[in-house]
């Protein structure tokens, strides 16, 4: 959306709530000499304040950041159009201050539909031979940071979908992984300080997703055992923790101190990447070199592989993680073989992580559950078991090391 207004040099004006505020910050960063002008009448949505406020403006382009149902509702009443402008939606109409006859509804775009201009857009980098690496990594951060907010949004709407959580946690990681491409870029103390900054923010929200993780994996478990959902001693401990984190959270995000300080953290990095350094680089010339370190490491460390060690086998699957998010968000960039290594990337990430899971919700049971007795203790003990079994499949797995196919793929 940034890119398609940059050339019509416009107007901000946005509702001063927070969510609309945070969605004008956005389009701020990107459209840098812009400024938002905050205005209380698209908050409380009075058509007759918009109507007298356009008339008196002579930009030719105004951006207006608001709230539903208002939004829908002043593009019935000035263009007769019937619209239904969902989150993340927009849309563009041609008003004349003269003559409300000629107010005309140009398109309209809900958050699904934007796919067909980032479709254009992927067909206008494939004509290019390859754009600098500035310019790759400024779209790939500004998109990566905007991931984080918006499933932050996605999280506050709807913080019972186990999927908020999950998403939110993910959009950190695959920053996170760009941040660890960038790391010969950065000034040591830089590099530390910006992934301490994020790993904390993640790192918020892992409890929550850990509970959840749980809750899911159990679910089968006490219907081999014949217990309904709604009665199961152990499900019920587990979700009244849940309801607690989730409000702990909640409180949390909800907060303007929390959306600054995601902003500052992104912000730092930005400021300190060199980016005259990457002007005259290839995107393909900086990626694809650590690309291809990182797969050689964890080859390197899955063929020598010889017994189950938590720490190492974690390791390992980070790096696979890595690898994974940083091929993917470049993925426009490079060349197509990397798809594949992406999948191959993928399989060992899944192993790892099942393998390394099940060692760790064994141990958060213990932690959360403590001095059960009754059904609880015999539900308890039930998923220790299945856990210990469950890992020690996944054991057997990659110490066996035939699903590798190692020597295939180093060829």
């Amino acid at each position: 959306m940034a890119a398609y207004l940059e050339k019509k040099d416009p107007e901000i004006w946005s509702s001063p709530k927070v969510r609309a505020d945070e969605t004008a910050q956005l389009l701020k960063e990107n459209l840098f000499e812009t400024e938002i002008i905050y205005k209380d009448f698209i908050a409380s949505g009075d058509l007759g304040k918009l109507d007298e406020e356009l008339s008196q403006t002579e930009e030719k382009t105004i951006v207006l950041v608001g709230h539903e149902p208002f939004l829908s509702a002043w593009t019935r009443e000035i263009t007769g159009e019937e619209v239904v402008i969902k989150k993340g939606g927009a849309l563009e109409i041609e008003y004349d201050p003269e003559d409300s006859g000629n107010d005309i509804l140009n398109w309209e775009y809900s958050l699904k539909n934007f796919e067909e201009i980032i479709a254009r857009e992927k067909k206008i980098l494939k004509k290019l031979k390859n754009p600098s690496f500035k310019t790759s990594l400024e779209k790939v951060l500004s998109h990566q940071f905007n991931k984080i907010l918006e499933n932050r949004e996605y999280y506050l709407r709807d913080n019972n979908d186990i999927e908020s959580i999950h998403q939110y946690r993910v959009s950190i990681r695959k920053f996170r992984g760009i941040i660890s491409a960038l790391k010969k870029l950065l000034e040591k103390e830089d590099y530390l300080r910006i992934q301490q900054k994020f790993r904390e923010i993640g790192g918020e929200a892992g409890y929550l997703r850990e509970l959840d993780v749980l809750i899911e994996e159990y679910k089968p478990l006490s219907q081999e055992q014949e217990i309904l959902l709604t009665k199961s001693a152990l499900l019920q401990e587990l979700r009244k923790e849940r309801r607690k984190e989730k409000e702990r959270l909640k409180e949390i995000f909800i907060t303007e101190e929390y959306r600054q300080i995601l902003v500052e953290a992104y912000t730092d990095l930005i400021v300190c990447l060199p980016w005259k350094k990457i002007e005259s680089k290839k995107t393909w010339e900086y990626i694809l070199p650590i690309a291809d370190k990182w797969m050689k490491q964890i080859l390197k460390a899955l063929k020598q592989y010889e017994e189950f060690e938590f720490e190492s086998t974690h390791k390992i699957r980070l790096k696979a993680k890595k690898y994974r998010y940083v091929v993917k968000a470049f993925e426009d960039y490079l060349p197509e073989e990397y798809k594949d290594n992406y999948k191959v990337a993928k399989k060992y990430q899944t192993l790892l992580g099942d393998t390394c899971d099940s060692i760790r919700n064994q141990e958060a049971l213990k932690e959360i559950i403590q001095e059960p007795e009754g059904d609880l203790e015999k539900e308890l003990n039930y998923f220790l078991e299945s856990e210990t079994q469950r890992g020690q499949h996944f054991k057997e797995k990659l110490e066996n090391k035939e699903w590798l196919d190692i020597g295939k793929e180093e060829e």
